[in-house]
């Protein structure tokens, strides 16, 4: 029972943004946010929102299939470092979009612009991060992953390392 609790608390900051972007999702209309991405320039707030959903239900997919990893595997510490990184980009994302001003969002110079963007981008590669290491753990019985694991560990490390220069972790 304990063990269940817990996971529900650390989990908070993950239901939370879920539930904020649930919330507002209705309310965007047709406005559009201008952020530089690799695809284009100019999106719709409601697709902002769609793509956190989005990155929560893949994170929430990726604990299950931790969940189903052998006892050894599960307990991997890097997999707990790499869920602290998400929550707390996801508990940096909420603040965020709680003090947005969506009028604003379209001005280049204004500050929770360029931090959705970097919280996004580092969300997404943690879960690439998550995704790559639970495949090189259940690829380790067929194949030696041990250099994979490796490259991933330290990119997660320097991520967390980033995260504790601005007091975040």
């Amino acid at each position: 029972m304990f063990a269940i609790f817990e996971i529900k608390r650390k989990n908070k900051p993950l239901h939370t943004l879920r539930a904020w972007t649930q919330q507002n999702i209705g309310k965007t209309g047709k406005r559009f946010i201008f952020l530089q991405t690799e695809q284009r320039f100019c999106f719709r707030v409601k697709d902002l929102l769609r793509t956190l959903d989005e990155m929560c239900e893949q994170f929430e997919q990726f604990q299950q299939q931790r969940k189903k990893l052998e006892k050894s595997q599960r307990v991997d510490p890097l997999f707990d470092r790499m869920e602290s990184v998400f929550l707390v980009c996801c508990t940096q994302l909420v603040q965020t979009l709680d003090m947005c001003v969506w009028e604003r969002i379209k001005e280049p110079e204004y500050p929770p612009r360029n931090m959705l963007q970097a919280l996004i981008a580092r969300n997404k590669a943690v879960l690439h991060n998550y995704g790559d290491y639970l495949f090189a753990l259940t690829q380790a019985t067929f194949r030696d992953t041990s250099q994979d694991r490796e490259t991933i560990a330290r990119t997660v490390l320097a991520m967390s390392e980033v995260m504790q220069q601005y007091g975040n972790l």
